[in-house]
């Protein structure tokens, strides 16, 4: 591993005050500059007449110069050469050949090396200060690693150097995967301990060249040079290795894993920002694998991620400007009369055409939007309802909405729910909440009293897409909802597979046993309908009825239920 000091750091390519300051700290050059000073301030005295005209302070010049490279031995050695040059060496006055009294340049030397130590000393000082705030600025206090500035500093060196190797680099990009763990279970001291053992490690196991940096909590970063892609993983690989040996936390062994995400020049990127970016997208990767892979920068996975990063910014104005239409898919009961629908969420894009919910919802989930989709939903149920009570009070038509476990786990659900429908019954009896099982599974126990506080207001559970995921006899028993809704691929299935036939006959039987109704969703034949509804389905829902209509056609269709009150669908004989 490369050592690195801290001139490494100082920018070549700075204004040339800087390079002067830089030329200046060399002695080469520090000590014929000052005696030059010296030589001019002298022949500059001697030359305007002797020391008692005004051009005696010119011998400042050179004790500052040597103060200042010095430090305060430098001012006090320069302060002596000032009182000889300007004591016994220079006359008062050269034309009168008038001599100075003794007692006037000791004095005089005296002011000249105090003011050449304190000038030295206030230097010193600050020059420390200021290295100071550049330690703590491009090293890590911990394990004196330098941070990602250096490392940029480093890669544009390396890359822009004349006549360096035309070989491929690399960035290692290294997370400990338990490092909080052991922060918060053994407190600072021990983290930090953890983190110069990892250092130490990893530095021995990069090969000559590299150059190692401290990457923020957790985090290291690795810089090969002259290498290649499978060369890179390799180290990685021995990285991976050198970090899972148990690791000495006073007496108790750690273990540490990681996560690696490697970019490779000039493949990833073409300069310091585009490698080190392309290190981080790749460690995201890495975390998602099932087995800690090292994971090497994929250009398409980062684009699709920057495609999801567009999206969300795109549906955050989309939710700000209300620009999310629900279209209202019905449910009929088993005797074909209209139960009411379900709403699901449309996004009509700039662009044209509509973004469909399963391209981006997952991503208002992880990002939280998912709780301002589900109130602008809430909203469009509640004017739904006002609209179909103007047509007949009686109507009584029910609407679904699809929360997730990110709403419910949001404080705010309860005042969101309430601020949508009030305190009326009426509205919240009409009102049913459709969640997975998937959605609430992490947190089961502490989701559970939120939905039995939801359903004492009046408000229907339904569990959706049963059959999938985590389905269980534990859930049904734990969940308290009031309908089962049986997923669309099982349904589709009753007449081409007994297993299918079966389960979904058993599933029916079941939920009915535990007085809860049963809804088959993703409907597409009558002759399927007739299935179900022999065998006890309570309420269907899919194409064969009617396909996720928009707000003007579902009030079309629904005014026109309510005018006939005759049922389309009827179970065929």
């Amino acid at each position: 591993m490369t050592l690195v000091t801290t001139a490494t750091f100082i920018d070549t390519k700075t204004a040339p005050v800087t390079q002067a300051i830089r030329l200046f700290r060399r002695h080469w050059v520090a000590i014929p500059l000052i005696l030059l000073a010296f030589a001019g301030a002298w022949l500059l005295v001697y030359a305007d007449g002797g020391t008692k005209y005004a051009h005696l302070h010119a011998i400042y010049f050179p004790i500052l110069l040597a103060a200042f490279r010095y430090d305060e031995i430098g001012g006090f050695t320069a302060g002596l050469v000032g009182m000889i040059l300007m004591g016994p060496l220079m006359p008062l006055d050269v034309a009168a050949g008038e001599l100075q009294p003794t007692a006037n340049w000791l004095f005089r030397g005296l002011y000249l090396c105090a003011i050449g130590v304190i000038i030295g000393l206030l230097n010193r000082l600050v020059l420390r200060g200021r290295e100071e705030r550049f330690r703590l600025a491009n090293y890590d206090a911990s394990t004196e690693l330098p941070l990602a500035a250096p490392l940029r500093r480093h890669i544009r060196e390396v890359l822009e150097a004349k006549g360096g190797s035309t070989g491929g680099h690399a960035v290692i990009h290294l997370s400990l995967t338990n490092g909080d763990n052991i922060h918060s279970s053994f407190g600072v001291d021990a983290y930090e301990m953890l983190m110069r053992s990892c250092a130490q490690r990893i530095g021995g196991s990069i090969p000559e060249g590299g150059f190692l940096a401290r990457g923020g909590q957790s985090r290291f970063l690795c810089f090969l040079i002259n290498t290649t892609e499978d060369a890179a993983v390799a180290v990685g690989r021995d990285l991976q290795a050198a970090l899972r040996a148990p690791l000495d936390m006073g007496g108790l062994p750690a273990l540490v894993d990681c996560e690696i995400g490697i970019a490779t020049y000039p493949e990833h990127g073409a300069d310091p920002e585009e490698l080190l970016r392309a290190s981080f997208a790749a460690i995201a990767r890495a975390g998602q694998a099932p087995n800690r892979t090292v994971h090497l920068f994929d250009s398409e996975q980062d684009g699709a991620q920057r495609d999801n990063l567009r999206l969300l910014s795109e549906l955050r104005g989309a939710i700000d400007e209300r620009r999310l239409i629900f279209h209202a898919q019905p449910k009929f009961g088993a005797d074909g009369s209209l139960w009411g629908a379900e709403l699901l969420v449309r996004w009509p894009h700039p662009a044209g055409g509509f973004i469909m919910p399963g391209r981006f919802i997952p991503l208002a989930e992880q990002s939280r939007m998912i709780f301002d989709v589900t109130r602008l939903c809430f909203e469009a149920a509640r004017d739904h309802m006002a609209q179909i009570r103007e047509m007949t009070p009686r109507a009584g038509l029910h609407f679904s909405v699809n929360i997730s476990g990110s709403d419910l786990s949001d404080p705010r659900f309860p005042e969101m729910l309430h601020d949508a429908f009030g305190d009326d019954p009426a509205d919240l009896a009409l009102l049913e909440l459709e969640i997975t099982e998937t959605a609430i599974i992490e947190d089961l126990e502490r989701l559970i009293p939120v939905l039995e506080r939801v359903r004492e207001t009046g408000v229907r559970i339904a569990i959706d897409d049963f059959g999938t995921g985590y389905s269980s006899l534990t859930y049904l028993k734990k969940i308290p909802a009031d309908t089962l809704k049986i997923d669309q691929s099982f349904v589709r299935g009753v007449l081409e597979s007994e297993r299918d036939a079966i389960l979904v006959r058993r599933t029916i039987q079941l939920g009915k046993d535990l007085g809860m109704d049963i809804v088959a969703e993703g409907v597409e034949t009558q002759e399927i309908a007739d299935w179900l509804v022999a065998n006890g389905c309570d309420r269907l829902q899919g194409y064969f009825f009617s396909k996720p209509l928009p707000a003007p056609e579902w009030r079309e269709l629904a005014a026109d239920r309510v005018r006939r009150l005759t049922p389309d669908f009827t179970a065929s004989e």
